[in-house]
Order: structure tokens, then C-alpha cells, then sequence
């Protein structure tokens, strides 16, 4: 099975895999996303005017930076085998991390066009939460869908606010070293999987000054981990929007 929501695919791919495994449609499965730089889909973007630099500047992805100016495209695979819990006990697999829940919301926007409400985002971040019988308190981090556009970024940032309140919750993007793609949110997936593993978030790379419209807790170094559930969020141009949230289980 094939899923195609552009940016979102791979995260969409995992949400569907989830499903089957619940409604007892499988055991087990390979899912992921796989995505490649390829000429006429590059001056695509390009022509659109998206990529960085949008406005003539320095060439560079900086999620949720005040100098950021567009996205740099990325490329690569990213697969996890995802299987029911029984399955993986029955045969003594190492269990890295468990899907406790996962959101799925559209918004109203231009196909070639960022989400600029934020409402939906907010659904599909809550639908997870609720999914998973999980409060907002109970997310020690937020693998960001921010990849340096403009209008991403700004509304991930008020939509994460809105859920998780005032006092936050940490913030990463891996975008600002692997670029957008396909594959973003099965990437994003693995980082917060081996990462809290080792208790440690990663830096946001590009990622220098916080932008005002972009009120989250992000940095530029890495930082302990507090807690093991993480967010793991994929926005696509067009408006589809996919949440995960997992569990993540500690190395040993």
C-alpha cells in the first residue's frame, strides 16, 4: 500500500499501519516512507518560490528562526517494522517504543500552501493525546513539523501553544539537517525513538534565534530528555495534517 499526503506520507503511512493493527487486519508490517531529490520536482518547488533562499539571502533551513526563509528538500528511506504487542513479546523481540496514539485532521488550504489556521493542527496533535488516554503534561517533547517556511513554522508554533499552554513543551526539528520530504515524519519518528533511547534531544540545526511569531521552546544544542513520551508531528503542504504520539522505552 502506497500513501501519498506530500510532505505527511510517511507519518500518514504510519497511521494507517496502526490501524490495520488494531482492527486485527495484520501482525505485523514494514512501514516508513521514501522520498529522492529528483530534477523536475526540485524546479517545481522551486518555481513556487519555497525553497530557501525565498528572498535572495543565505541558502539554509532554520526551523523556527527569525532568519528563516524557506525549506531546503531533503531525501532518504526510513522504515520501522511495527507489529502488535503480543506478537513482538510471543517471539522476545527488543521492543525500542510503543504507538500510543495517532491524530488525523485536514485544513483548508491552496495544495501548494502551508496551513494557516492553526485549528487543525491543534486536532490532530489532540486527537493523538486523546487517543492515547494521554494529557499534554505527559509529553516530555514535540518532534516538529517546522522546517524554516514561513507560514509552517509560524502556525506549528501557535498550535503547540495552544495545546500544551504557556509553559510549553520542549521542541525539536530535524529538518534543519535532513531538509523536507516524503519521508520527514518516518525520520522524525526514528530520531525521537533513538534519541530518548539515550536520553537526549537533539539540536535543532539552523536554529539560532527565536523568531517572535514562533514562541517555542527551541535550541540549538542538545538537551536531556524529561520523560519518555514524545509528539511526533507531519504537516503537509495542501492540509494534511498527522500526530503521533509514542512511548518510548529506555535503552537495556
Amino acid at each position: 500500500m502506497t500513501l501519498t499526503h506530500k510532505e505527511a506520507s510517511a507519518l500518514a503511512a504510519v497511521a494507517y499501519s496502526v490501524n490495520l493493527l488494531r482492527n486485527g487486519r495484520a501482525s505485523a508490517l514494514i512501514t516508513g516512507g521514501v522520498d529522492d531529490v529528483e530534477a523536475t520536482f526540485f524546479r517545481i518547488h522551486d518555481r513556487f518560490k519555497v525553497l530557501s533562499p525565498v528572498d535572495g539571502k543565505e541558502e539554509a533551513a532554520r526551523p523556527f528562526d527569525r532568519r528563516r526563509n524557506g525549506f531546503a528538500l531533503g531525501e532518504g528511506g526510513f522504515a520501522l517494522f511495527t507489529e502488535t504487542w503480543s506478537l513482538a513479546n510471543h517471539r522476545g523481540a527488543r521492543i525500542y517504543a510503543e504507538i500510543l496514539g495517532v491524530g488525523g485532521t485536514s485544513s483548508p488550504c491552496g495544495i501548494n500552501r502551508w496551513p494557516s489556521d492553526p485549528t487543525h493542527l491543534t486536532g490532530a496533535m489532540r486527537m493523538a493525546l486523546s487517543d492515547a488516554r494521554c494529557t499534554p503534561h505527559d509529553v516530555g517533547v514535540v518532534f516538529a513539523s517546522g522546517n524554516g517556511a514561513i507560514d509552517l513554522d509560524r502556525t506549528e508554533a501557535a498550535a503547540i501553544r495552544e495545546v500544551f499552554g504557556d509553559d510549553g513543551v520542549k521542541v525539536v526539528s530535524i529538518k534543519g539537517a535532513l531538509g523536507e520530504s516524503g519521508t520527514s515524519g518516518a525520520a522524525s519518528l526514528a530520531a525521537a525513538i533513538l534519541s530518548l533511547r539515550e536520553e537526549r534531544i537533539p539540536p535543532t540545526v539552523g536554529f539560532e534565534e527565536l523568531a517572535p511569531d514562533c514562541l517555542v521552546d527551541v535550541s540549538p544544542e542538545a538537551r536531556p530528555a524529561s520523560g519518555w513520551l514524545a509528539l511526533v508531528n507531519s504537516f503537509a503542504s495542501g492540509g494534511a495534517n498527522y500526530s503521533v504520539l509514542l512511548r518510548v522505552l529506555a535503552a537495556g
